[in-house]
């Protein structure tokens, strides 16, 4: 063997001034990739695993009803409940639900960050350190666009360790990541992997824009680090897309470059202010780029835009194909949620629209998203619920029948009389209350009016009738 292996290199040695080099820098390479592969994670995971939380949320009690929560019920309305439901206005509560998640600490004074959907409807939430050590702690704040949330630790006495974020915009496809948590109430598990893909679009919400990783992600890692190999956090485990209701490989984080942005503000504040502009698109096709002309399947096809949105004061109408948005080509559909949400509220940017076979350039003005939202709706007595008069697009958004009249439920504030009743799906947005009190409902100002009588006979309390699709559902709700 020995000389077989000599023979062989002797035969080489004539070649090696026209291969050598080549040779030598191909060992190199591949002696150098050898070399930055780890040998273990170990060192990272000690630097990262004590700034790593479990979180266990309590969540408020259902009652035995599905559709009548622990209000008061006017008397008036006693007779009609109790013919309906029984006798017994006040069921005893289901027990409470517990939901298990992760977190890590930014702030040696115990700020952890997590997922919004890990902490939503919580009514005590506590947060267990890596040494066993359990506390309560509080929301500091929450914002469901970006399912994120801060919470405080209480009654820290000595500092905690904390982890800090990276930079998700240099991440690449191929690094090594580690993903830590709670899976399945476990607590301190660690799981390594790649990044998959970069900008994923799972439709989960308004902002899609999620790393990828097959570091096996399950049930309980909601809201644990993704950790580069430098010890940093690149993302925040979020969800998974699983036939099977487990890790098959396809964990979805979401990227630091979104994260820190949004932590800064729930830790400052408690809430997130979103640039808005108001309108509904779809991607552009092959298909419907030639029915309208374009060379190109590039763009986004504006499907409806809403009233009194910068959308509308700029120009925008449904049917105009948007191609650009502040200088960049909208290549992709996903694209405009990200450049829209990167870009300062108030600010002006040129956009270029293709309508009837010609190009144009408008200027629009972004807005923030929940005051501009809000300032066409109309608040139900103060109780955060918020209303709109039924419209073709909101007919088409919520898909609600023809034959529905009344006005929509549009917006609920976290601090809404009913916000616990929306976690637990009794009613959600895109309902309609089509009766208050009994008499019918066309437009916001018969709620108006119906409101502003109940409030000057005395009443606490009014009655709605809700349609949510097929389902009717009576709601008993306090009035502030």
């Amino acid at each position: 063997m020995r000389r077989k292996a000599h023979i062989t290199l002797q035969g080489f040695m004539p070649h090696y001034k026209k291969y050598g080099l080549m040779f030598l820098v191909t060992f190199a390479v591949t002696w150098s990739m050898a070399y930055a592969l780890p040998q273990s994670f170990a060192p990272i995971v000690r630097k990262v695993l004590p700034a790593v939380v479990s979180i266990q949320t309590t969540l408020k009690p259902q009652q035995s009803s599905g559709a009548v929560q622990n209000f008061d019920v006017p008397q008036e309305f006693a007779p009609f409940f109790e013919n309906f439901f029984g006798r017994n206005m006040n069921p005893e509560p289901r027990v409470a639900r517990r939901v298990l998640g992760s977190g890590f600490i930014i702030d040696k004074k115990g700020l952890v960050v997590t997922n919004n959907h890990v902490i939503k409807g919580a009514d005590q939430v506590q947060v267990t350190l890596e040494n066993g050590n359990v506390y309560a702690a509080t929301i500091v704040g929450k914002d469901a666009l970006s399912d994120i949330a801060v919470l405080k630790i209480k009654d820290i006495k000595n500092p905690l360790p904390t982890v800090s974020f990276g930079d998700s915009n240099t991440v690449q496809v191929g690094d090594w990541v580690l993903a830590i948590g709670n899976p399945l109430a476990l607590g301190g598990s660690v799981t390594k992997g790649i990044i998959s893909a970069r900008g994923r679009n799972i439709n989960m919400g308004s902002f899609d824009d999620f790393l990828q990783t097959d570091a096996p992600i399950n049930h309980g890692n909601s809201g644990g680090p993704l950790i580069d190999m430098k010890g940093r956090v690149v993302g925040i485990n979020s969800a998974i897309v699983s036939p099977t209701n487990g890790s098959v490989g396809l964990g979805f984080a979401i990227p630091s470059s979104i994260a820190k942005r949004v932590v800064s503000q729930l830790a400052k504040k408690g809430v997130v202010r979103w640039p808005w502009i108001g309108v509904r698109f779809k991607r552009i096709d092959d298909q419907i780029a030639d029915s309208l002309g374009l060379k190109k399947s590039v763009g986004v096809l504006i499907v409806s835009v809403e009233a009194h949105s910068p959308a509308q004061r700029a120009g925008i109408k449904s049917g105009d194909v948007l191609l650009t948005f502040d200088g960049r080509l909208l290549t992709k559909h996903k694209r405009l949620p990200i450049l829209v949400m990167n870009t300062p509220i108030g600010k002006k940017v040129q956009i270029t629209v293709f309508r009837k076979g010609k190009k144009m350039t408008l200027t629009l003005q972004l807005a923030e998203r929940s005051r501009a939202l809000l300032a066409s709706k109309v608040e139900v007595a103060k109780t955060g619920i918020y209303v709109q008069n039924i419209t073709d697009d909101l007919r088409e958004r919520y898909r609600i029948d023809k034959s529905v009249k009344g006005v929509v439920i549009v917006g609920i504030r976290g601090d809404s009389t009913l916000f616990d009743t929306v976690g637990y799906n009794v009613v959600k947005l895109g309902s309609v209350i089509t009766q208050i009190n009994t008499i019918p409902v066309n437009n916001t100002r018969d709620v108006q009016y119906l409101i502003t009588r109940s409030k000057r006979k005395g009443r606490a309390s009014i009655l709605l009738r809700v349609q949510d699709g097929p389902r009717q559902l009576f709601l008993a709700v306090k009035m502030r």
